[in-house]
């Protein structure tokens, strides 16, 4: 496919752009003196990029200059496109009503469908996502199936800002959304890659649902299915006693729990508050008795009257050493007072338990000597009722476990799918890279390389890898004279020359082939010296003559020195568009600037 022309239902402001199959230049000149430091994005020569994708059926976008702009809103644009077959498509795409588009074949070039009547198109504004359907199957591009065009058009249609990198075109979505298309145009097994990018996400989602379960130990499963089936057996014997109203079993149960239960239970319990009785009692002496009985003035009175001297320094020493013992004592009151609190807490916890359990044993022994078949009856249902919820607990458990299990076991199947995925891919880089490779890859290294050396006189390489984390890695080099990587392919200029010369390699590769053959290069001679220039010029018309079609946009101020301006460089029937700024009437759209 390539371009034919671009029109509107108003010539007067838009006029029409009729394209040639070979070259064609978008010329910009800067005519006024004080405007040659002005950019010249008010010429719009790089909006012309944007409006060919808009009638390429892009997505609306409100930003959009002619969506943002009332000016536009009745604006009506047409593209006619040269197919394959030599037949002619024509793309009519309305401002007002955006997401609709028309279609019309015809066999002749440069129509102007501007009146025809809604009933003569083939296909009258169709909706956005059907008409993406039928532009796909307008255009026929074999090579690139089962991808839609869109998904490479961003090669097609270079603007200033997809110069940064050959492949990567800073889309938005994720490398799945355009390494596969890219790994198809360049010879390698698309179908591979994107069934990798497909597993590596399911097994991510895998991974992620796996960690919020519960970690698998078979112990924990057997364990639980022998409960599940102890209690299974447990069940299905208690439902044959209701059914058979047999209650041998409840008494039997009943009589155990007053013997083997609840005695025990109020025998330990009266064992302890005996014990804990004691303990309160001895506490409670031990704070009668936490005083000392010693009286210092008796003492000295008493020693005076045998005759014996009690001097003050014995005195001060045994008042200092009662002070200690009082501190001592006042301690240990503060512990028995703490103590006898707690025992009192106890002991009154433990007389309601022993009140609780005597009742149990006195509600048993009742139930024992009741001959009420209803109260049995309550009871084993009661009991069934039970260990079936336990079971029903028990049998969810279990799934959870069985679950986990049974999602290892897949995650682990897709990762050993997901290495021989990566072992094909592998495989395809290898064979499609090697050095006597007759490969679609091959044949575009070779074409890029061929490209850059007559531009600079410097050979370049296009190679491809795994990087790792397992993704189609693909990179564009300079090479020095021994055949290593420089890095002079760091600055914007060479940059922008790797990305030309991809694309041009790329289309030369497939100019025989069901594949698109034209594009779009915005500003290619910016900041190359003239030398480059010619040369490229020169590579340019080389790949014209082999059916490729290229539209540029250029400064007149890039035409190197020797020719002064571009209408003396390039040929008259390259130049397919002169933009100034003398007036709207050197602009893309006649009319005041926006």
């Amino acid at each position: 496919m390539k371009l034919s022309q671009i029109y509107s239902n108003q010539p007067n402001i838009f006029e029409p752009i009729v394209f040639n199959d070979g070259l064609n230049f978008v010329v910009a000149e800067i005519r006024l003196p004080g405007n040659t430091t002005e950019d010249t994005h008010n010429l719009s020569k790089s909006t012309l990029r944007d409006l060919i994708n808009f009638c390429l059926i892009s997505r609306k976008d409100k930003d959009f200059f002619i969506f943002e702009n009332k000016q536009f809103e009745n604006f009506i644009f047409y593209l006619e496109i040269k197919l394959l077959n030599n037949s002619f498509l024509t793309i009519r795409r309305a401002v007002s009503s955006g997401t609709k588009i028309s279609f019309k074949t015809h066999k002749k070039n440069k129509q102007n469908f501007n009146n025809l009547a809604p009933e003569l198109w083939d296909h009258f504004e169709v909706g956005y996502d059907k008409s993406k359907q039928l532009l796909d199957s307008f255009l026929n591009l074999s090579e690139i199936t089962p991808y839609p065009f869109r998904k490479i058009i961003g090669y097609l249609l270079r603007s200033q800002s997809g110069y940064s990198d050959p492949f990567d075109l800073g889309f938005k979505g994720a490398h799945a959304d355009w390494k596969p298309i890219l790994a198809k145009v360049l010879g390698l097994d698309s179908n591979f890659v994107e069934q990798s990018y497909k597993l590596e996400q399911e097994l991510n989602e895998l991974k992620s649902q796996k960690s919020k379960l519960l970690p698998i130990d078979n112990s924990s499963i057997s364990e639980i299915e022998g409960i599940i089936a102890l209690k299974s057996q447990t069940l299905n014997h208690k439902e044959k006693e209701l059914e058979s109203l047999d209650f041998t079993s409840i008494d039997q149960a009943t009589s155990d729990s007053i013997v083997k239960d609840l005695g025990v239970r109020i025998q330990n319990l009266n064992n302890s508050i005996y014990y804990t009785k004691a303990n309160l009692l001895q506490v409670e002496q031990s704070l009668l008795q936490s005083k000392v009985k010693f009286n210092l003035s008796e003492t000295q009175q008493l020693f005076n009257d045998i005759g014996v001297v009690f001097n003050e320094q014995v005195v001060k020493d045994y008042s200092q050493l009662l002070e200690f013992q009082n501190d001592i004592m006042k301690e240990r009151r503060s512990y028995l007072v703490q103590e006898k609190k707690r025992l009192d807490g106890l002991l009154q916890l433990m007389s309601e338990q022993l009140k609780e359990v005597n009742l149990q044993r006195a509600d048993n022994l009742n139930f024992l000597k009741s001959n009420s078949v209803l109260d049995r009856y309550k009871i084993l249902a009661n009991e069934i009722a039970a260990i079936k919820n336990n079971i029903t607990q028990l049998q969810d458990q279990s799934k959870i476990f069985h679950d986990a299990k049974e999602l290892q076991l897949t995650i682990r199947n897709k990762e050993t799918s997901y290495e021989k995925l990566i072992l094909k891919i592998e495989d395809s880089i290898e064979s499609a890279t090697s050095s006597n490779a007759n490969s679609k890859f091959a044949e575009i290294r070779l074409n890029f390389s061929n490209i850059i050396n007559a531009v600079i006189s410097e050979p370049a390489m296009l190679s491809v890898k795994l990087n790792n984390e397992n993704h189609l890695s693909f990179s564009a080099n300079l090479l020095d004279a021994t055949g290593n990587k420089t890095s002079a392919d760091k600055g914007n200029s060479y940059k922008k020359l790797l990305c030309i010369a991809f694309d041009l390699a790329v289309l030369q590769a497939y100019s025989k082939l069901n594949f698109p053959h034209f594009v779009f290069h915005d500003g290619v001679f910016e900041t190359l010296d003239d030398r480059k220039k010619e040369n490229l010029l020169s590579e340019m018309r080389a790949i014209s003559n082999k059916g490729i079609q290229q539209i540029v946009t250029m400064i007149d101020s890039d035409t190197p020195n020797e020719y002064g301006q571009a209408k003396y460089w390039l040929s008259e029937n390259e130049i397919s568009l002169v933009l100034h700024d003398d007036g709207e009437k050197g602009r893309l759209f006649k009319t005041k600037n926006w």
